[in-house]
């Protein structure tokens, strides 16, 4: 366990983003509905920023103004999602659930997939030191 008064820090992502309804919305879907048999529990974690674990320190507000940002093309967004977890063992059970997503995707996409736009993954977390030990009996 760490010391009294140490920081602790759980960082993670959020799922992405991108100012295309149409795409977000089928993106969504795709990560909450189609990957969710192969998605582990612990994956829940992350939707709920880990608001659902206890947190043993006192919290401080975590930033929201942070982001992974990219300028990806779709056949570099569907290369990104093969190596999520939750596809990885889609592709263990037999079952290719990228082309038919791409496939969907690539109307909706500017330039039928070729042109590259901004995909966000905002940072979220929580954060705090740890409290001082209690005084020995």
């Amino acid at each position: 366990m760490a010391r009294p008064g140490a920081l602790l820090a759980w960082i993670g992502y959020l799922p992405l983003t991108l100012a295309h309804p149409d795409l977000q919305q089928a993106l969504e879907h795709f990560r909450t509905v189609t990957l969710a048999p192969w998605w582990a529990p612990s994956c829940a974690w992350v939707d709920t920023a880990y608001r659902t674990l206890p947190f043993p320190a006192r919290e401080e507000p975590f930033p929201s103004d942070l982001w992974i940002e990219r300028h990806w093309t779709l056949p570099e967004l569907i290369a990104h999602l093969g190596t999520t977890s939750a596809v990885q063992r889609s592709r263990g059970d037999g079952l290719d659930l990228l082309s038919p997503l791409q496939e969907s995707l690539e109307p909706l996409w500017p330039g039928q997939g070729s042109e590259a736009l901004v995909l966000r993954w905002p940072f979220m977390g929580r954060w705090g030191t740890l409290p001082p030990a209690a005084p020995a009996a």
